[in-house]
């Protein structure tokens, strides 16, 4: 797979994640990363789109002032 259109493979995402293979299939299990089947059966593969990848980090990504802040408040 080309990371040129955008689509990855399993192992492309999971390193352009910084994550093992198996925690990127879990979060796909969750419906924490969209993915995409090609094919039928045992020889489908399983592919991810770069944007949903980058909407992945964004969206876990940690505001410093946040955490600071719910420190302070003893959360």
């Amino acid at each position: 797979m080309s990371r040129d259109n955008g689509v990855l493979s399993r192992q492309q995402a999971a390193d352009y994640l910084t994550l093992s293979v198996r925690t990127l299939d879990k979060l796909a299990q969750e419906g924490e990363i969209p993915y995409s089947k090609l094919g039928n059966g045992i020889r489908s593969r399983v592919v991810y789109q770069r944007k949903d990848l980058d909407a992945y980090i964004e969206r876990k990504r940690i505001d410093p002032k946040h955490v600071a802040r719910k420190i302070l408040e003893g959360a």
